[in-house]
C-alpha cells in the first residue's frame, strides 16, 4: 500500500512539473514574437531544456535514438520501429498464406487432372471413395434421358452438393439447390458436367461393378441408413 501511495504521489508531482515546464515553454514561445525577450536561447539551453522535456514525459520511455547537430535535434521513437515490424510481419504473413493457398491449388489441380487422365483399374478403384452409391445413382440418372423425378430430402440435398463440390454436375442459370420444389424434375435445376461424364465413363469402361448398388430393386430386402429415401421415378 505504501508503494502504491509512492508511485500516485510521484506521478502526481511528474504530472505537475510537465504542466509547469510547458507553460513555461509555451509562453517563452509566445513571447518571442512579440519582443517580450531580448536575449534568445542558444543551442546549449535548447538542449537542456529538450532534456528536461523529455525527462519529465513519457517521450522517454520510447526514445529510440538521440542525435545533436548544427542543424537541431533529432530523435526516434520505439513506436515507429514497432509500427515498421508488425507492418513487415503481416507482409510475411501474407506472403505464406497466398504461397499455402497456392499449394492447396496446385494440389487440386493435379488431383483432379490424376482423376480425368488415369487408366489403370487400381487408380480407378482407389477413387471410388469420390462417390457412395447414390451420388453415383444420381449421376448416372442425370446422364440419361429419362425424367428424374425426386422428392426433395435433406440427405438428398447434400448428396447434390457434393456433387457439385466436386465438379460432377452444376446448377442450371438461375436454380438452386436450396430453391428446389418438394417435387419435380432434378434435370430442371442441375445438369451433369462434361468432368461428371467422363467419370461415369472410366467407371463403366473399366466394368466396375462395386457401384452397381440395388437401390432400384425394390424386392431385394437389403437395408442401409439411407433406406428412407424416397424416389418417384420410373427407375426407382
Amino acid at each position: 500500500m505504501t508503494r502504491m501511495r509512492q508511485f500516485i504521489n510521484q506521478s502526481k508531482w511528474d504530472s505537475f512539473l510537465l504542466v509547469v515546464v510547458t507553460c513555461f515553454s509555451l509562453f517563452y514561445l509566445l513571447a518571442i514574437p512579440f519582443g517580450w525577450i531580448r536575449t534568445r536561447f542558444e543551442l546549449t539551453e535548447i538542449i537542456i531544456f529538450t532534456i528536461i522535456l523529455l525527462i519529465n514525459s513519457e517521450l522517454l520511455e520510447r526514445l529510440r535514438k538521440l542525435g545533436i547537430n548544427k542543424d537541431g535535434i533529432t530523435f526516434e521513437l520505439d513506436q515507429i520501429q514497432a509500427e515498421q515490424k508488425h507492418q513487415r510481419d503481416n507482409i510475411e504473413t501474407n506472403k505464406a498464406n497466398i504461397e499455402a493457398v497456392t499449394n492447396i491449388l496446385q494440389r487440386l489441380t493435379l488431383l483432379e487432372s490424376q482423376l480425368a487422365e488415369s487408366r489403370t483399374g487400381t487408380q480407378l478403384l482407389s477413387q471410388n471413395f469420390l462417390l457412395d452409391d447414390y451420388e453415383l445413382k444420381h449421376l448416372r440418372k442425370l446422364a440419361s434421358d429419362a425424367v428424374f423425378n425426386y422428392q426433395k430430402q435433406p440427405s438428398f440435398e447434400r448428396e447434390l452438393r457434393h456433387l457439385r463440390a466436386l465438379g460432377f454436375i452444376e446448377n442450371i442459370p438461375g436454380k438452386t439447390i436450396s430453391h428446389m420444389p418438394e417435387r419435380g424434375d432434378l434435370k430442371e435445376h442441375v445438369r451433369i458436367t462434361e468432368h461428371g461424364k467422363q467419370y461415369l465413363d472410366k467407371i463403366e469402361s473399366m466394368g466396375t461393378t462395386v457401384y452397381s448398388a440395388s437401390l432400384s430393386d425394390s424386392g431385394s430386402g437389403n437395408t442401409s441408413e439411407k433406406s428412407d429415401r424416397i424416389y418417384s421415378s420410373g427407375q426407382g
